[in-house]
């Protein structure tokens, strides 16, 4: 008897396990280690979910419906959103930190030079 793995099925099985994972890119790194209190989630998700939500609410008056695809375009609103504040956050830090302007500091955060992000 032989068995064959046809595109329906790849799609089947493949697409779910997709999207899971593109929603744990946007969770992964976001949490915390030991630090996984409830007021730090909703700190972490508070903006990305509502980023994914809304962006979510505007696809549905374009025509895509409620499904895989859907998701998918949800999913990678709130990756991101996670990414921004991720970068929002380095930014704001070093102008703390280091009394940089926006915009030296988020191009520091994202070349990783000078001041405190400098790898020795």
């Amino acid at each position: 008897m032989k068995i064959t793995v046809g595109p329906p099925f790849f799609n089947r099985v493949n697409a779910p396990l997709g999207i899971a994972l593109l929603f744990l890119m946007g969770i992964g790194p976001v949490i915390a280690w030991r630090r996984a209190s409830a007021r730090n989630l909703w700190r972490a998700f508070a903006a990305p979910t509502g980023v994914a939500v809304l962006g979510g609410l505007a696809l549905l008056p374009f025509g895509v419906p409620p499904g895989l695809a859907w998701l998918t375009f949800v999913g990678g609103l709130f990756s991101l959103g996670t990414v921004v504040q991720e970068f929002w956050r380095g930014m704001r830090a070093r102008q703390a930190m280091l009394h940089e302007s926006a915009p030296r500091a988020l191009a520091a955060s994202w070349t990783r030079t000078g001041g405190a992000t400098a790898a020795t």
